[in-house]
């Protein structure tokens, strides 16, 4: 009698725990999804360690929504749109493994740029949270400008839009690269008196120090879109029985600091 009580006991613990899991798969396949927040890029909305529940069915369901996203159909079903500023997890198509957590700042058509050290989508300014005053040194209380202090969801969301737009950037010719480099450089020595001016006035650098500098910028500008079309043409390394050619191709997005 102790053993067939036991025997109900264990298999209705088994069924528990089915019932458990599979309520577990639904909802995580269909509701809502928990993720852990692997970096500090969404400071100050979401710190490093924090772990949120996303909402699966907002913008439809794909094959990446299905437990181990197992490949059963293309496409989407019951899609919906995003909007900017929602927050978001997603795959890279060449790297379906990791999960990234961002905040959507364009959308399909939208025109990114950092213009000024702002940010504009679609030819419109969006103002930082942060900003920092610009002094005189030699007059500290004179105020030259305010400079916008990216977040650093804003500044991965400028390396975002970098790096979608490099395939096309890298695509275009060198001839073509080299003439925006070329046409960079002539405005910079049509207002190269200006731009002595304003370092002298807000970093107080004296002028013979300013005018070589901006020199210098200008001269980089010609030289790097002469040895892009230079590099561009490659270079053969023939030998006896072998054909050999060398040449150069666009590595990706740089950031200066």
């Amino acid at each position: 009698m102790a053993s067939k009580k036991n025997d109900g006991s264990f298999w209705e613990t088994i069924r528990t725990v089915v019932y458990a899991v599979l309520i577990a798969l639904v909802v995580r396949t269909f509701f809502y999804e928990p993720f852990n927040i692997p970096s500090g890029s969404m400071m100050p909305t979401l710190l490093e360690g924090d772990y949120l529940f996303v909402s699966k069915f907002s913008y439809g369901y794909s094959y990446h929504t299905l437990a181990f996203g197992v490949p059963l159909f293309d496409g989407r079903i019951l899609g919906g749109e995003p909007e900017r500023g929602d927050v978001v997890v997603f795959r890279l198509p060449r790297d379906p493994s990791t999960d990234y957590i961002k905040r959507i700042i364009g959308l399909p058509g939208d025109t990114v740029q950092v213009i000024d050290g702002r940010l504009h989508i679609n030819g419109e300014a969006v103002d930082t949270e942060a900003t920092a005053d610009s002094v005189n040194p030699s007059k500290p209380a004179e105020l030259v400008g305010k400079l916008g202090l990216a977040s650093q969801d804003q500044a991965d969301a400028a390396i975002a839009a970098a790096k979608a737009a490099f395939p096309a950037w890298a695509a275009t010719p060198a001839k073509e690269r080299g003439a925006i480099l070329r046409r960079a450089a002539d405005l910079m020595e049509e207002r190269r008196h200006e731009l002595n001016a304003w370092m002298v006035y807000e970093v107080g650098k004296p002028l013979g120090q300013a005018d070589p500098e901006v020199s210098e910028a200008i001269d980089f500008c010609r030289y790097y879109a002469d040895e892009m079309e230079r590099l561009d043409a490659g270079y053969a390394y023939d030998y006896p029985g072998e054909t050999n050619r060398y040449r150069y191709f666009p590595r990706g997005i740089a950031v200066v600091i």
